[in-house]
């Protein structure tokens, strides 16, 4: 882990006595920036926004929404990818699925 994804996961995860992140977002965030790197998205004026405002604000729990809600909308997290792969799946190919079964048991 390197560059934005370290920076951005050591802000989430350190002991700040002044502002909680609530655990279930901490994680969700935390286990996002272990598995996505955010280099390919650098350039992405979105994510650009979010660091500048962490900067100055400094406040993990703002830092954790903006994070999450960029997952969300860029399809990295986990829940999105597997809507996105249900939309992927039509009714013909399930049709094909239960046809090659019929025909494979006959």
């Amino acid at each position: 882990m390197a560059g934005l994804n370290k920076q951005f996961y050591e802000a989430l995860n350190q002991l700040n006595l002044f502002e909680q992140v609530p655990e279930e977002l901490r994680r969700r965030v935390s286990q996002m920036l272990l598995a996505v790197p955010l280099a390919p998205f650098q350039r992405d004026p979105s994510l650009r926004a979010i660091r500048d405002r962490f900067r100055e604000t400094q406040s993990a729990l703002a830092l954790a929404e903006q994070l999450d809600l960029f997952f969300a909308e860029n399809g990295l997290s986990p829940e999105t990818s597997e809507a996105t792969m249900l939309e992927g799946i039509k009714q013909e190919d399930l049709q094909l699925v239960c046809y090659e079964i019929l025909v494979g048991k006959s």
